[in-house]
């Protein structure tokens, strides 16, 4: 089932949320019970995604890409200068040190120490200042859906919502006021996606997300990387959310991601999840 196919409507229930992460709440709830079953689905709370941060994040892993990246033995993520680096290296083929600082448009000391650190973990070859790829590297994710929640702000959400189309599949707003059908027009154009809350954890869909967007493929293999880092348990920093008065205990859900659609012993050893 493609992602097109997620029926995200829910007719049912009273609307009014008096809190933003309320809202967020019983969103989650609702996409988690409409994920495709026999598909690894995960859910992330307010989760990094390389400097742009969804209330709540959506993706299907490619299992057979998540073990491959799970046999190299490097849990932290690979930064994007690495990633730039080695999509542009090939394994049978040689590339010339100074071909390689031209077309990433960096300094001769970045590259040099971007090419030692991907020596150190068995990523790269250096011959006489000649570099090629050792291993190939590949996003562990096929489909990235994004969502933004918001109880009034509906052209600050749009606006987060159109950044995230940089690395999402699909973005999608959900709107807590009844008043979303007098914005469908500026969301279409954008093609984000909106739903409205009926309130008790119940969604109706007022314009459909835009179906075929292909994100870049560097800031989707950026969010791989960050969602394989948190399946390790590596945790890069906390967010800003989680020093506000009573922000820890919501924010508590974010430490592991949850898997829905298939059980967890369907991913390799080693990954954690709630």
């Amino acid at each position: 089932m493609s992602i097109s196919d997620i029926d995200f409507d829910d007719v049912s229930g009273k609307p009014g949320h008096r809190w933003e992460h309320e809202l967020t709440h019983e969103l989650a709830h609702h996409v988690s019970h409409r994920l495709p079953v026999g598909e690894a689905w995960l859910l992330l709370h307010e989760f990094d995604s390389g400097g742009l941060i969804p209330d709540l994040l959506a993706v299907r892993l490619d299992l057979p890409r998540l073990a491959a990246r799970t046999d190299l033995g490097v849990d932290r993520p690979l930064r994007v200068r690495e990633l730039e680096l080695l999509r542009l290296l090939r394994s049978d083929r040689w590339c010339s040190f100074s071909t390689c600082v031209a077309q990433l448009r960096t300094t001769a000391g970045t590259a040099r120490r971007t090419v030692r650190d991907l020596e150190a973990i068995g990523l790269v070859e250096n011959e006489d200042s000649r570099l090629r790829r050792t291993k190939p590297i590949g996003s562990v994710i096929s489909r990235i859906i994004s969502f933004e929640s918001k109880l009034r702000s509906w052209r600050k959400a749009l606006v987060q919502a159109r950044g995230h189309r940089h690395f999402a599949h699909q973005s999608w707003v959900a709107i807590d006021r009844p008043t979303a059908a007098e914005h469908a027009a500026a969301f279409a154009r954008a093609g984000v996606g909106l739903m409205e809350s009926s309130g008790a954890g119940a969604f109706q869909s007022v314009v459909p997300a835009k179906v075929g967007h292909r994100p870049t493929p560097l800031s989707r293999l950026r969010v791989s990387e960050l969602v394989f880092a948190a399946l390790r348990g590596v945790h890069l920093r906390k967010l800003p959310e989680a020093r506000l008065p009573g922000g820890a205990a919501r924010c508590a859900d974010r430490e592991l991601p949850r898997l829905f659609g298939l059980p967890s012993k369907t991913l390799p050893p080693g990954l954690r999840v709630a």
